[in-house]
């Protein structure tokens, strides 16, 4: 072992160079983060592409489906006309009741 030049030479200990293997790693690093943000951003991006796409396609049927609805069945915006009959809860009662006498 040899002390004075700094090279232990057993695994684990510092060896002079080792700096210089940091050093080289710095532009990988570097390019490795710069590819993974590029990638981040693809992925965001088609992400949301997809999003709008199935958005107007929803769009799309949602409208046509409605225009399909007014057409057949000639619906506008006028008011809903016809004869009705108010039924009350007690009435629908009084009926079950009658209704269950007579099947005795």
């Amino acid at each position: 072992m040899n002390q004075e030049d700094g090279s232990f030479g057993k695994l684990g200990q510092r060896q002079p160079q080792s700096w210089l293997r940091y050093l080289a790693l710095v532009p990988i690093v570097a390019g490795v983060a710069l590819f993974s943000v590029f990638f981040f951003t693809a992925v965001i991006a088609l992400f949301l592409l997809a999003t709008l796409g199935f958005g107007a396609r929803t769009w799309w049927l949602r409208r046509k489906l409605r225009s399909a609805v007014v057409g057949a069945h000639g619906l506008r915006d006028e008011p809903l006309e016809g004869e009705y009959s108010v039924v009350r809860e007690d009435d629908r009662q009084n009926e079950g009741a009658e209704q269950r006498r007579s099947r005795r």
